[in-house]
């Protein structure tokens, strides 16, 4: 309960920056991110996606900020944004 609320209060404060469009792109494709997951390090958000290929073809990191994740370890965010 504690993680969730820690992402759910993550997600309303970035929601609330100015740089709106840029919060909901995925940081791997660049596109609106879709079935979106969170870093449970850097809180970042992408695409299931991008990162499940990240996952298979790349060590077990964060793409972003290279802390030692899998992709269960991200938090699912689709709710929220979708």
């Amino acid at each position: 309960l504690i993680l969730f609320k820690y992402f759910y209060y993550n997600i309303v404060l970035q929601m609330n920056s100015n740089d709106d469009d840029e919060l909901l792109n995925c940081f791997i494709c660049f596109q609106k991110v879709r079935r979106a997951k969170m870093c449970p390090y850097c809180s970042k958000m992408g695409c299931y996606e991008c990162l499940k290929m990240w996952f298979e073809k790349s060590k077990m990191e964060c793409p972003y900020c290279r802390q030692e994740a899998t992709l269960n370890s991200f938090a699912d965010c689709g709710r929220f944004v979708d």
